[in-house]
């Protein structure tokens, strides 16, 4: 029987007794306000080790910052420059929606780029909340299995990928654009997130999962709600973040995502374990237990982790590109005349050489990318221990750090920094000594967007192989234009920064000039 409070029995209890129970209930409560208010009060009189200036300082008369992050968060790229312009160079620090974070200028990317007391993954782990329920996909834990999956089978495997990825747009294509002659508006960012799920998940898990409605509704899903629910899940105070989270609609829509994403897992697990002895599948089920050798983890979680990569930032990069086109598309002709006359050297297969020798669309890709990187900064570390610059700044252990991706419209590296011109890294390439520095994937102190050194995005070889396969079709088979009216100008909530969500292109399908769907994979690539 269930031990419930009577009020008549209450009401009964002696005057005194009851005055003395409703005095210890409020004693407590008292206790522990009081308790939290010391914390409270603890963490705004401590002194900070980190001597840096913040630059979007409270007012005050105010006892808490969440002014100061919700100006951040709603313009952080006013924020950011204003404080770039200000501080001469110099390290600063600024109060965002992850905490108080420290911005190094560009200059400090070569000194930081492989040092050892500073990690990436934990920063990662702490600013998207991976110790979160639905924020798995970013845990600590399971990111270095995801680095040492990417770089050591997922990369040397690129050639792998290329057929199935290729048929399976060949495919999602006609569903997604239709083979409508008439031009017909559509989302760039919601039609290339179906368009990526489902090419990633043909190349990087095979068709049946490629096949699974449920898996590719809640895989999309997942990735294209992740770093929107971490956006807005960062503006409560951390104190109340372990209760709240319960509660909020995108964290509980990120938890059954993850849920339906690891009952799929767990039926092909054991299917596969039943039918041991089979041929090796090959796909990065069977590379993930490779690359643990033995340590547990969450075969979903893995995939989950993938997806955010191979998905959200992938869609993201794509459907910009496709905004850029249609709102240049004086570019149309020469990309398209470029791949159709790669893919005919190709002679009806996918060799190595074909989506390296495309190195016009390779070119404007970079310039997409140039122009609006996933985030305004990048190479996101933690201090692991206290150090020291070279000009003397001192980084206290747990510093959170972040560099300023400014450069990329530096007018002294970037001539013309705010021209969309898809020439402009194909001509860097043509100068002796500058072939790698031109090319998409290349990192370096003036191109940061995936930021530099041992760091330095692991998954963008794999994410230029799928975008130069999507581009080869739909730039064969449509036409693209602006949409009367449709913003085109990037958006930023907090250092993330996204294709405006009510972009909008038109599409129209063509006769192209060479069959895609009929290619092959080139026989010294098998």
């Amino acid at each position: 029987m269930e031990n419930q409070t009577n009020p008549v029995a209450l009401s009964a209890l002696p005057g005194g007794m009851l005055d003395n129970l409703v005095k210890v209930v409020r004693a407590n409560y008292t206790i522990v306000g009081v308790t939290f208010f010391l914390l409270w009060l603890g963490t705004q009189l401590l002194p900070s080790r980190n001597k840096l200036p913040i630059m979007n300082k409270k007012k005050w008369y105010e006892v808490s910052w969440q002014r100061t992050v919700k100006e951040f968060t709603t313009d952080t790229k006013g924020i950011l420059q204003k404080a770039l312009d200000e501080s001469d160079n110099k390290p600063f620090q600024l109060y965002t929606n992850q905490g108080l974070m420290t911005v190094l200028p560009p200059r400090f990317i070569n000194e930081i780029r492989n040092e050892p007391r500073l990690d990436s993954t934990r920063h990662f782990h702490r600013a998207f909340f991976g110790a979160f329920p639905g924020f798995e996909g970013i845990n600590k834990n399971i990111l270095w299995l995801l680095i040492t999956l990417t770089n050591k089978y997922i990369t040397t495997n690129l050639t792998r990928f290329t057929k199935p990825m290729s048929d399976e747009c060949g495919q999602v294509l006609k569903e997604a654009l239709t083979d409508a002659p008439d031009w017909h508006q559509v989302n760039p960012s919601t039609t290339v997130s179906q368009i990526v799920s489902r090419v990633a998940t043909r190349g990087l898990l095979g068709k049946d999962f490629c096949e699974d409605p449920n898996w590719i509704k809640s895989l999309e899903q997942y990735a294209t709600t992740f770093f929107f629910a971490a956006e807005r899940f960062s503006v409560y105070h951390p104190y109340i973040r372990p209760i709240a989270h319960w509660f909020l609609p995108y964290c509980r829509k990120l938890r059954a995502n993850s849920a339906q994403c690891s009952s799929i897992m767990q039926g092909v697990l054991k299917k596969r374990k039943e039918a041991q002895g089979t041929a090796s599948t090959q796909n990065t089920i069977e590379w993930a237990q490779l690359a643990a050798k033995g340590k547990e983890y969450d075969p979903a979680q893995i995939q989950l982790s993938i997806g955010l990569g191979g998905i959200a930032t992938t869609t993201n990069m794509l459907s910009w590109f496709l905004l850029c086109i249609s709102k240049h598309p004086e570019c149309l002709e020469p990309l398209r005349k470029e791949i159709i006359s790669v893919l005919r050297d190709s002679e009806g297969g996918w060799k190595k050489t074909t989506i390296y020798n495309m190195k016009l669309l390779d070119s404007a890709m970079k310039e997409s990318q140039r122009l609006k990187p996933l985030t305004l900064c990048t190479m996101r570390r933690l201090v692991l221990e206290d150090m020291t610059l070279s000009d003397g700044t001192f980084l206290p252990k747990g510093t959170m750090l972040v560099v300023s991706s400014s450069q990329l419209r530096d007018p002294q590296i970037y001539p013309n920094p705010d021209k969309f011109d898809i020439y402009r890294f194909y001509n860097m390439r043509q100068i002796a000594g500058n072939e790698n520095a031109g090319q998409f994937v290349t990192t370096s102190q003036d191109y940061s967007a995936w930021g530099h050194g041992k760091h330095a995005c692991p998954g963008r070889f794999l994410a230029s192989n799928q975008i130069k396969i999507v581009l080869c079709h739909l730039l064969v088979k449509y036409d693209f234009r602006l949409a009367k009216g449709s913003p085109t100008d990037s958006m930023a909530f907090g250092f993330s920064i996204v294709t405006p969500p009510t972009a909008r292109i038109e599409v129209r399908r063509r006769k192209e000039e060479i069959d895609l769907d009929s290619f092959t994979l080139g026989l010294e690539d098998i």
